[in-house]
């Protein structure tokens, strides 16, 4: 544990600030907790019984070993992989769809020096869909200054089935509060939720975040359970603490609560009564998150992702977080960047259909982002046609050639022993 640099990874002042003042208790009380894991007097976590193991320098007795999923790995996993000398090692990856940042992932693929092999045809779904994509990775050269070409991507896709309809949401309190207005529409619609609806609702019977809320907002104090809603005077109290922190998660909760008010409970008991097996929906909600992995003949995109006009406004000011005393937060440039890696994944999450507020497969923008036509046209994008297919150019003399994608949509990486 002395050899973590735990400070490292904290990126909020307050965070830092704590550290630096509890370090050796945090210290002290980790090495606990985890002796009394190792000794199975505490329920071991996840991340508890896999470090345990990389520490008991395990020998796996195979000769190829693939690593998928390399853009998202854990220090643990990757240590385990790379310690396997006498195997030929491959990590399957792309660095466009990191998205566990917040679990403390760390993308292998920028931690080893593998030959590096592209895949950049997809068949799952068409060109159509393809640009749409490349639009989307074009927001981190648009706004956040990236370096990184925009990626060609081929899309080969040849389906044209409208089975399966899944409506995709950032977080879930937005997925919540969209399948509880389609429940509201028609009770009678066969739903379900990827990984569970228990996952989403914020909902319990022993009194869930929302639930504090709303007893809050009734002045049913005596219901709350939650000490942090319990130190709100009132609601509107709570709603301004989320206004002047940039809490978007209490914030939407809030809004949820002011949107269905007592009649929460039941539009609650009517999503769980339309609730059914995966292959007997009509509808399926999920998180970007859970659904990675997953495809679907039609997906429509809540509002709460990000798009270029929000990006723009961080970025220039507008819409800044700040600290105390009003000052503001340094901007993350990471943290956005994947939030953009969010919305490419959602949207590569389809094989046909794609809507967007703001966006339509046939429209030229997603609500603040320019057309990747426009965008080659206007020489923002250097180095491809219109159809997002490379420029097959030759430079001539004391000429530069176009830029092109170096970094593959989907990177692999072959290392012999």
């Amino acid at each position: 544990m002395t050899e973590l640099d735990y400070a490292g990874i904290l990126k909020e002042d307050a965070g830092r600030e704590f550290f630096n003042a509890y370090g050796l208790q945090i210290h002290d009380v980790t090495k606990m907790l985890l002796g009394k894991m190792w000794k199975n007097e505490l329920k071991i976590t996840h991340d508890g019984y896999l470090k345990f193991y990389q520490l008991s320098n395990p020998v796996l007795k195979f000769d190829q070993i693939l690593f998928d999923e390399g853009q998202d790995s854990s220090g643990s996993m990757l240590g385990i992989f790379l310690a396997q000398v006498k195997a030929i090692k491959t990590i399957v990856g792309d660095s466009d769809q990191a998205i566990y940042s917040f679990r403390h992932a760390v993308n292998s693929l920028d931690l080893v020096n593998f030959p590096q092999y592209g895949l950049t045809k997809s068949f799952r779904f068409s060109q159509t869909i393809a640009d749409k994509a490349m639009e989307v990775l074009a927001l981190k050269q648009t706004y956040l200054g990236s370096k990184k070409p925009v990626q060609q991507i081929t899309g080969l896709g040849t389906s044209t089935g409208l089975a399966t309809r899944c409506i995709l949401a950032r977080g879930n309190l937005a997925l919540l509060d969209r399948a509880l207005l389609e429940v509201r529409k028609d009770r009678n619609q066969k739903v379900c939720f990827e990984g569970g609806l228990s996952g989403y609702s914020y909902m319990s019977t022993e009194g869930g975040s929302l639930y504090d809320l709303l007893y809050l907002r009734d002045r049913r104090r005596d219901k709350v359970q939650s000490e942090f809603v319990r130190s709100f005077p009132d609601f509107a109290a709570l709603q301004q603490y989320a206004r002047n922190t940039g809490d978007s998660e209490t914030a939407m909760m809030g809004d949820i609560v002011q949107k269905y008010g007592s009649g929460l409970f039941d539009s609650m008991r009517g999503l769980k009564d339309c609730q059914v097996p995966r292959a007997e929906a009509d509808l399926i909600f999920s998180t970007t998150h859970k659904a990675k992995g997953q495809e679907y003949d039609q997906v429509e995109l809540c509002d709460d992702f990000t798009n270029g006009e929000k990006i723009g406004n961080i970025t220039s000011g507008k819409n800044r977080r700040t600290g105390p005393g009003g000052v503001p937060k340094p901007i993350d440039l990471d943290q956005l960047a994947e939030e953009v890696n969010l919305l490419y994944v959602a949207v590569t999450r389809t094989k046909n259909g794609l809507s967007h507020p703001g966006f339509s497969i046939d429209g030229s923008r997603i609500a603040g982002l320019p057309s990747w036509k426009g965008m080659v046209a206007s020489g923002q994008v250097k180095g491809y046609s219109t159809s997002g297919k490379k420029i097959a150019t030759r430079a001539g003399a004391g000429e530069a050639p176009p830029e092109t994608g170096t970094n593959p949509a989907l990177q692999w990486f072959l290392s012999k022993p």
